[in-house]
C-alpha cells in the first residue's frame, strides 16, 4: 500500500534533498500515480509499481525539462508503449491533480 511505500526505507532514499518541499513534491507525484495506475500494474500484482517512472518524472521535474503533463505523457509512452494508451491531454488532467494537491 502507499502508506506502508512511505514507511519504507527505499521511499526516503528516494527524497534525495532534505528540502521538505521536495519531498512533499515527490510524495504528491507518487500518491497520483500510483492511484492512477496508467496500465494497471497495480489491480493484478500488489508487489508491482511505478517507482522508476515517478523518480524519473521527479527528475525531469526537478530539472525544468518540460511542463509536467508532457513529462508524465513522455515517461509512460517511452517505458510502456505497447500498454500506454493516454493522451498528452489525459496527462494534464493527471498534472492538474499532482499539482492540486
Amino acid at each position: 500500500s502507499i502508506e506502508n511505500m512511505e514507511n519504507s526505507e527505499y521511499f526516503y532514499d528516494l527524497t534525495v534533498y532534505d528540502n521538505n518541499y521536495m519531498f512533499l513534491n515527490f510524495t504528491k507525484i507518487f500518491r497520483v500515480i500510483n492511484s492512477w495506475d496508467p496500465i494497471g500494474l497495480l489491480k493484478n500484482d500488489l508487489n508491482e509499481n511505478y517507482n522508476h517512472e515517478i523518480v524519473e518524472i521527479y527528475d525531469k521535474l526537478l530539472n525544468n525539462e518540460n511542463e509536467l503533463s508532457y513529462i508524465i505523457y513522455e515517461v509512460f509512452k517511452k517505458n510502456f508503449p505497447e500498454s500506454f494508451s493516454y493522451t498528452l491531454n489525459d496527462c494534464s488532467l493527471i498534472a492538474n491533480l499532482i499539482i492540486k494537491l
